[in-house]
C-alpha cells in the first residue's frame, strides 16, 4: 500500500512541479505514517526541482528529519 501512494506521488511529481504547500503535506503523512525512507527520497526528487513558491528552509528541515530517522 505504501508503494502504490509512493508511486502515484512521484507519477505527479514528473507531470507537473507539486505547489510547495502540497510537497509539505505529503512529506508530513509520509513521516506520520513512519515512512521514513520513502519520505527520504521523495524530498530528495522534490529538491532537483524545488517548487518556486516555496521555502526551502522547510523543504531541507523535512530532509533533516527523514535523514535522522533513516541513519537510526
Amino acid at each position: 500500500m505504501k508503494t502504490k501512494i509512493l508511486t502515484v506521488l512521484l507519477c505527479i511529481l514528473h507531470i507537473a512541479p507539486l505547489p510547495a504547500e502540497t510537497v509539505l503535506e505529503n512529506a508530513d503523512q509520509l513521516y506520520k505514517d513512519e515512512s521514513h525512507q520513502e519520505g527520504y527520497d521523495y524530498l530528495l526528487r522534490v529538491l532537483e526541482d524545488p517548487p518556486r513558491e516555496g521555502n526551502l528552509a522547510e523543504l531541507y528541515w523535512r530532509l533533516s528529519r527523514f535523514t535522522k530517522e533513516v541513519g537510526d
